[in-house]
């Protein structure tokens, strides 16, 4: 081959990926929603997961947790009444994740009816979900739950991160 020929094959190459990233690189909305799916995996709950050492799975549910979480963040959910406050931070949210197999079998959680709101620049997210619940108490007694979820996403170092997490009681979701 002549140069000039290999060239404009590493031109036509250069271009033809560059393309490609354009077209198939993630948008905002599908990593968030992959950050959603994220959550769902790192406080899914698992029968096995009571006999884990207890320091070895808060440590890698608070691994898990920074990744989806800004260190501030804060997460309102109504069942947490016990801890003063009514919400929970980062390290707070892993602790209970981590402890919760004393008292639950499994707990899965799904993410639908996703709405993705972002700002005009991309850097703030306002997201709507409902967080459909499944859990297996200790006893063996099964129930599921519905409820409405607010998320507020911030972008940070090209990673959306949660700031805060709402979730909501049936009587106070939004219409």
């Amino acid at each position: 081959m002549k140069p000039s020929w290999i060239a404009l094959a590493v031109v036509l190459l250069a271009t033809l990926a560059a393309g490609a990233y354009l077209v198939w690189r993630p948008t905002d909305e599908s990593r968030i929603r992959a950050q959603l799916t994220a959550l769902a995996g790192a406080v899914r709950i698992r029968d096995a997961d009571a006999e884990a050492n207890p320091i070895a799975r808060t440590a890698h549910v608070g691994g898990e947790l920074e990744g989806l979480f800004e260190p501030g963040a804060r997460v309102n959910v109504p069942e947490l009444s016990e801890l003063a406050s009514g919400h929970a931070d980062r390290r707070e949210l892993a602790e209970l994740v981590a402890g919760a197999p004393r008292y639950v079998r499994t707990f899965d959680v799904d993410f639908t009816s996703v709405t993705v709101k972002l700002d005009a620049g991309h850097t703030t997210a306002f997201v709507q979900a409902t967080a459909n619940v499944k859990v297996v108490e200790r006893d063996g007694s099964a129930s599921q739950d519905r409820r409405a979820v607010d998320v507020h996403f911030v972008a940070k170092d090209g990673t959306w991160v949660i700031r805060t997490l709402t979730v909501w009681t049936k009587e106070d979701a939004a219409p």
